[in-house]
């Protein structure tokens, strides 16, 4: 019985970038798929401040591309502004990988949030059935992450699109950064698209780390990143890594693939 080995982290623009870049090389033969949020792909501006004393690194995918020479990297660029963050996917080269493909969401009411990316790859091993792996990053608003209509918006549009996924008949791996509290009807929504939600179905009580501004503060929710999985998905193991290379910890997760056809080449 093979298994599949993910890992999903808000890379937070390479803030942290030498314990960052440490992370990725000791776990480059470990995790077969990263699932990264807030990569940035312009190295024509490597370096520059992003918030007060908060330098981030333009050439970050760049940089984790170095750092992960047995993974292809795909990156899920806005085309009409390069120069914002955005997921990235970084896949083992053992893998067997169909087409990269992206939705976007752009519906916004306020005028105060960017569009967002829904980032999808249907993997797998020889002999193996596959799984769709789709990387996300909600709607963040700089305030709590409670329901807005914005969000409400967002995860009935990303129902839809697991609904559609669905239908192609493989199982499906959802992960992010979702920028929810699990105690939303938005977070809800999401849920009743037939996936389990690990973080909180395993007890977990944080996903993030020291580096957190409001880490460890009474009242303030310690939760914004999840994994849900299709419930015929044979989870091996789930937990989140110890390592403190961003202000999100990274969750790891080992699911079984069973013997199965391989990945249809003409998934999209």
């Amino acid at each position: 019985m093979e298994t599949l080995r993910i890992v999903t982290l808000n890379v937070w623009g390479g803030r942290e970038f030498g314990p960052l870049m440490d992370f990725f090389r000791r776990y480059e033969d470990v995790v077969d798929v990263f699932c990264l949020q807030e990569a940035m792909d312009h190295p024509n501006s490597p370096r520059f401040e992003a918030h007060a004393g908060h330098e981030v690194r333009g050439d970050l995918l760049e940089e984790i591309i170095r750092a992960l020479p047995g993974h292809r990297c795909a990156f899920a660029a806005h085309d009409d502004q390069p120069t914002w963050h955005s997921q990235a996917m970084c896949v083992s080269d053992r893998l067997i990988v169909g087409p990269a493909c992206t939705a976007t969401f752009d519906w916004d009411v306020s005028g105060r949030f960017k569009p967002r990316k829904l980032q999808r790859r249907a993997v797998a091993a020889s002999g193996r059935s596959g799984v769709v792996v789709a990387n996300f990053h909600g709607l963040w608003n700089a305030g709590p992450k409670t329901d807005t209509p914005e969000r409400m918006a967002q995860s009935i549009w990303l129902r839809a699109e697991l609904s559609d996924e669905a239908d192609r008949g493989m199982p499906l791996v959802l992960a992010g950064d979702f920028n929810l509290n699990p105690d939303t009807e938005a977070f809800a929504c999401i849920r009743r698209a037939g996936l389990r939600e690990l973080v909180t179905e395993s007890g977990i009580t944080s996903t993030r780390t020291p580096l957190y501004r409001k880490h460890g503060i009474a009242g303030e929710s310690q939760f914004a990143d999840y994994m849900f999985v299709s419930p015929t998905l044979d989870v091996r193991d789930f937990r989140v890594l110890p390592d403190v290379v961003s202000d999100h910890a990274a969750l790891y997760l080992e699911i079984a693939l069973p013997e199965d056809d391989a990945l249809c080449a003409d998934h999209e």
